[in-house]
């Protein structure tokens, strides 16, 4: 007996029994010998135990047999168990019998045992329904079907039609056991839509949801249909339908951002806007859809690069290197530039600022201040000191650059000059404005300011004080 626990729970269990008889139906239930086991317990002083063996051993023509002379108020209930077991086996027929034999009658029952046999009663019932169905009487179990109140016994009913292929019975028997789901679905399959559509409020499925939507869309009835892909969560169809039926492109476009930024909804957006010639949308979907190769040659095709450019989440250097080059090859040269910074390749981006105009050279000169970088600085000063090709710029440009480099000496140089050269021609408004604009740039890069220029900024000031001619 080692290692077997179940058989020591037993045992032990039979600690306490004192009779003989008793004991030794036990012994014989454990080794199998029911027929000595019933013996035994029929001869003991509780023979109702060889009548439970044999419900037990689902032995049932023995336990009526001993239900009938020695417990006959049983025999409806085990007359009803064994029409269970039949039922699951498939004896429909024989099982249909035994039902219809163990409802009790309440009429001959006082008022206490109405109560107690209620709930037997009503499970013979189902049972005769479902049974019923099974032997083709499906009218008859579907008219009990809908006597019942029990919820969980009219789904078995309902399910028992189903695979009967009694459709419609069984969608009504599913709606009064409150399974919304089934009866919708069944209620669509039998194309009652009427009784599926008053269903709506009370679907949680997807499936169902979107089948109902469906049908409403076949009776061109959108917003409705709109209404339960809504519920059914199917925004591929919500954003279909208000695009090609109800004319919102503007409420597709919120449902997509708030509700369902998924690519497959961004290709659905991304192909409406090209069929209606919406150039830039069309773009701006496309890199959403992931379709990103698609959406440059787009932006190439409509003129619409800084569109792509700004619909990039992220822009990799290999990214701003094609938009760039694309910017320069049509020459959009402060695009062009920027887009080279972006790419790392501040040479580029210097030349294509240059080409850019004059009215870009701030932006060059922070271009050259961002690099680092000693060549690109000196070409810079180079240009703006002027050559064979370029005349010279103005210096406050030049004062800008040195300070970009914290080259705070040759700066400060810078506009001394430019302040006295403003002085010898008496222009002191101009000159002042010209130093204070310079010491606030240098403040500003909290860099020091030279002695000479502090000098410069007392002289100038104290002109202003006597006279500022216009």
């Amino acid at each position: 007996m080692a290692g077997n626990i179940s058989m020591v729970y037993t045992l032990d269990s039979m600690l306490g029994i004192e009779e003989k008889k008793i004991l030794q139906g036990f012994i014989s239930m454990i080794f199998c010998d029911y027929q000595l086991a019933q013996e035994s317990l029929l001869s003991s002083s509780k023979p109702e135990l060889g009548l439970d063996l044999r419900c037990d051993t689902k032995e049932w023509s023995i336990a009526l047999n001993l239900a009938e002379n020695m417990a006959p108020e049983r025999v409806p209930l085990i007359r009803r168990r064994c029409a269970e077991d039949q039922e699951k086996q498939g004896q429909f027929a024989q099982a249909l019998k035994n039902y219809q034999a163990s409802v009790i009658d309440e009429s001959k029952l006082s008022t206490s045992q109405k109560e107690k046999y209620k709930q037997h009663n009503i499970l013979c019932q189902a049972g005769i329904a479902r049974t019923s169905i099974r032997t083709d009487n499906i009218t008859r179990g579907y008219e009990i079907g809908q006597d019942l109140n029990d919820k969980e016994l009219i789904g078995e009913i309902a399910t028992s039609c189903e695979e009967a292929k009694a459709y419609e019975e069984a969608a009504d028997l599913y709606e009064r056991a409150e399974d919304f789901e089934k009866a919708a679905s069944l209620y669509i399959a039998t194309k009652n839509f009427k009784k599926a559509e008053s269903l709506i409020d009370k679907l949680s499925s997807a499936k169902v949801l979107a089948s109902l939507a469906k049908m409403k869309e076949t009776e061109g009835k959108f917003k409705e249909a709109e209404n339960a892909f809504l519920r059914a969560k199917d925004w591929e169809n919500v954003l279909r339908l208000n695009l090609t039926k109800l004319n919102d492109y503007d409420k597709a476009v919120r449902i997509f951002k708030e509700k369902a930024p998924t690519q497959a909804c961004a290709n659905i957006l991304a192909d409406y806007c090209e069929g209606k010639g919406m150039k830039g949308d069309t773009i701006k979907f496309m890199v959403l859809a992931g379709k990103q190769n698609d959406a440059f040659a787009k932006a190439q095709v409509y003129q619409e690069m800084e569109t792509y450019a700004n619909s990039l989440e992220e822009m990799t250097e290999k990214e701003a290197l094609k938009i760039a080059q694309y910017f320069e090859g049509v020459n959009k040269f402060k695009q062009a530039a920027t887009y080279y910074e972006k790419a790392g390749k501040f040479t580029n981006s210097l030349d294509c600022f240059i080409q850019s105009g004059d009215e870009n050279l701030d932006a060059a000169i922070e271009c050259v201040a961002r690099s680092q970088n000693d060549t690109l600085f000196f070409k810079m000063l180079d240009y703006l000191e002027g050559d064979d090709h370029n005349d010279p710029k103005d210096p406050k440009y030049a004062f800008k650059l040195y300070l970009t480099f914290g080259k705070i000496e040759e700066a400060s140089k810078i506009a001394i000059a430019m302040v006295k050269s403003e002085m010898e021609e008496g222009k002191y408004k101009e000159a002042h404005k010209i130093v204070i604009n310079m010491l606030t740039e240098i403040l500003d890069r909290k860099a020091k300011i030279s002695y000479d220029l502090i000098q410069k900024t007392i002289v100038i000031h104290s002109y202003t004080l006597v006279d500022f001619p216009t």
